[in-house]
């Protein structure tokens, strides 16, 4: 899963905020804060035998910097983002990176009212993917996001579509992510913890595209940190062998972005 917003939607998870007193939030928050969860977390593939070719080590680091206040038209804010994953196999000699994924982008941010109430999110974004990578190892696409998230007293559902472009050298690239997902996230038991789905459904006939399951459990009240169990099934899960069919299950340790409101 994925955050798409200058406030990370958990942090208004059990409240409903005025007008007023959300833009106050959003314009007296820090402006420099996480964007995307950062985690740590190893593993083993469950459809064969595990190895020290098939084992690794997963990392995400994620920030964002708020650019503006909530000043310019229809109280919408900018802000930018950079998400980096890393796929590190740490079992083999030499202990390569397989692969690394850089994600920079800029994006504008609205909260929905109605009867004065917040009810939901949408966000616009432009963002540019690559592996760093030249020559017949490159993999990058750029586009350009719409998402819509409603949250609920514990629960929020997103939706975001994307328009690709640049994404000629690698142009069965769309086959495998699609053109857009689908994300839950479910606070189970009042923050202890938390279930996050991430789908995608690739652009080609077949049954292409992958699904995220993250499970947290926090460990200390009074931390943003988290036991993080993840399982992924599906293709595209680094860009360098986005055509390569992935069944992992990792386990480690998550940060995710710190609640600006308490429960």
């Amino acid at each position: 899963m994925v955050w798409e917003l200058f406030l990370s939607p958990g942090n208004l998870s059990g409240q409903q905020l005025s007008q007023d007193s959300l833009i106050k939030l959003i314009d007296q928050a820090p402006s420099f804060t996480i964007f995307r969860e950062n985690y740590f977390i190893t593993g083993v593939p469950y459809n064969e035998k595990p190895s020290r070719y098939n084992s690794d080590i997963k990392f995400q680091i994620s920030f964002k910097q708020r650019l503006t206040k909530t000043v310019l038209p229809l109280n919408t804010y900018l802000y930018l983002i950079y998400t980096q994953k890393t796929f590190w196999e740490v079992y083999r000699k030499s202990s390569p990176f397989r692969d690394s994924n850089y994600n920079p982008g800029f994006g504008l941010g609205k909260f929905l009212f109605k009867n004065n109430i917040q009810y939901a999110l949408v966000s616009l974004t432009a963002e540019h993917e690559s592996n760093g990578k030249d020559s017949i190892y490159s993999r990058s696409w750029n586009f350009i996001s719409l998402s819509y998230m409603m949250f609920f007293k514990n629960k929020r559902f997103l939706i975001r579509a994307w328009y690709p472009f640049g994404y000629e050298d690698n142009a069965s690239l769309l086959d495998y992510i699609g053109y857009g997902e689908l994300n839950f996230f479910w606070d189970l038991r009042q923050q202890r913890l938390k279930l996050n789905i991430t789908a995608r459904k690739g652009a080609s006939m077949d049954l292409k595209g992958s699904i995220q399951i993250g499970l947290f459990y926090r460990l200390f009240n009074f931390s943003n940190q988290y036991l993080y169990l993840q399982i992924y099934e599906g293709y595209a899960e680094n860009l360098l062998y986005y055509n390569d069919l992935t069944s992992k299950i990792r386990l480690g340790w998550a940060i995710t972005p710190a609640k600006l409101i308490i429960d």
